[in-house]
Order: C-alpha cells, then structure tokens, then sequence
C-alpha cells in the first residue's frame, strides 16, 4: 500500500508540475524563451542608451571645447584687427604732428631769416621727420597663422564628427542584424 501511495503522490506531483507550466503542451517553455528573449534586448537596449549617452557627453564637451578654441581664435583675429587699427591710428597722428611741428618750425624759420644776419644754414630748407618713430608691423605671418589654426580646426571637427556617425551606424547596423537574427530563430 505504500508503494501505491507514493506512486499516487508522484503521478499527482507529476500532473501538477505538468499543469503549473502551462495548460497548453511546449507554450511555457515559448514563454520562458520570450522572457528570456525580452530580458536581453531590455540590456542591450540599455547598454544602446547607455553608448548614445556617453557619445552625446563627449560630442558635447568636444563640441564645447571647439567652440571655445573658435572664441579665442576670434578673438586672436580681433587683437590682429585691433592692432592693425592701432598703427594706423599712430602713423596718421604721427603723420599729423609731423606737419605741425614743420608749419611751426617753418613759422620759425621764417621769422628767424628775418632776423638773421648771416646766411642760413642748409638744412633750414629740410623738413623734419619722425622717421625714427614710424611703426613697422609686419602681421601677415599671425594672420597666416591663425588662419592655418582655424582650417586644421575644422578639419579636426568635421573628421571627429564623421567618425562619430559612422560608430553610431556601425552600432545601429548591429542592432538591427542582431534583432533580424533574432526574428528568424523565432520564425
């Protein structure tokens, strides 16, 4: 009776271990194949996320660090613009005061051969110059300069960019291939 017994208990475990899968024969094990399934693409959708993030954080910070080298650059060619302002203004206020020291010193000489006795000397005809105070500013070679700077700028961020897009396409395109081979073992 105990060798009965136990079979009946094992038959009964048995059907309920059967029944407590699904009612329907192979559906829970579907199940679990799709839970599992489900589990998956969830990680990798987050580690997806989880790349897209980090990839927006670092084209921002680049994209922050290039705007900031395109300020100073600006602001590079603003002091060459400003300098060039700078010796112009001195060469025209030199220019000016030149010929106001000559009017005067015309104006002197003038009154001075009225008074003279003896024959002036020669340099008396000579204008006087401030050619020991003229600026000479060559800036050609900062504006070569920072015009090489902006270019290998832009190059250095279009080539980043690039290569940013094609990892995104790269990571996309194994996306889809990992979700097309996925629908086929479901198929």
């Amino acid at each position: 009776t105990l060798l009965i017994i136990g079979m009946l208990f094992v038959i009964a475990a048995m059907l309920k271990g059967y029944q407590s899968d699904d009612e329907y024969p192979s559906y829970g094990k579907m199940h679990r194949e799709f839970v599992n399934a489900s589990d998956h693409r969830g990680m990798r959708l987050n580690a997806m996320r989880s790349i897209n993030r980090i990839i927006d954080e670092h084209c921002s910070q680049a994209t922050n660090l290039a705007q900031g080298s395109k300020y100073k650059i600006n602001d590079y060619k603003n002091s060459i613009f400003q300098s060039e302002e700078a010796v112009s203004r001195f060469t025209k206020d030199v220019e000016s005061a030149e010929n106001v020291c000559n009017n005067v010193l015309w104006d002197y000489r003038n009154a001075n051969l009225h008074v003279r006795s003896t024959k002036p000397p020669a340099y008396f005809s000579q204008r006087y110059s401030f050619d020991n105070c003229q600026l000479e500013v060559d800036l050609t070679k900062a504006k070569a300069t920072v015009d090489k700077i902006e270019s290998t700028l832009n190059r250095v961020k279009d080539k980043e960019e690039q290569r940013v897009q094609e990892g995104l396409r790269h990571i996309n395109e194994k996306a889809l291939s990992d979700i097309a081979e996925f629908l086929e073992k479901a198929a």
